[in-house]
């Protein structure tokens, strides 16, 4: 098996990965504060920067469900293309081995 993060914005690009542990840490550097944060920290940094209501419902629809921390890589890696960052990326899955793939990412 083996995985293909794809970046679909400009500048785009193309990772593979061997594990889904490695794709989850991958795309989870790509977002941004509001889609890292926990639904916790979300309410926290609304009460203490005084967020407007609109930012502050942005914040929250985008911030981890309380219950991320029990999803397997997979469900966290969905969950993150769902996300107002991860959404401009592509994630496939594939048979067949990595060292089969001939990339520059």
């Amino acid at each position: 098996m083996y995985i293909k993060l794809t970046k679909c914005s400009e500048p785009g690009w193309e990772n593979y990965f061997s594990t889904l542990s490695s794709t989850r840490i991958n795309l989870e550097q790509c977002l941004c504060r509001g889609c890292s944060v926990t639904q916790e920290e979300a309410h926290k940094i609304i009460e203490e920067e005084g967020l407007p209501e609109h930012e502050a419902d942005d914040l929250l629809f985008d911030a981890k469900p309380s219950d991320y921390d029990q999803m397997t890589d997979y469900q966290k890696i969905i969950w993150m293309l769902g996300t107002a960052c991860g959404c401009e990326y592509g994630f496939d899955i594939y048979d067949g081995d990595l060292d089969e793939v001939h990339c520059c990412g």
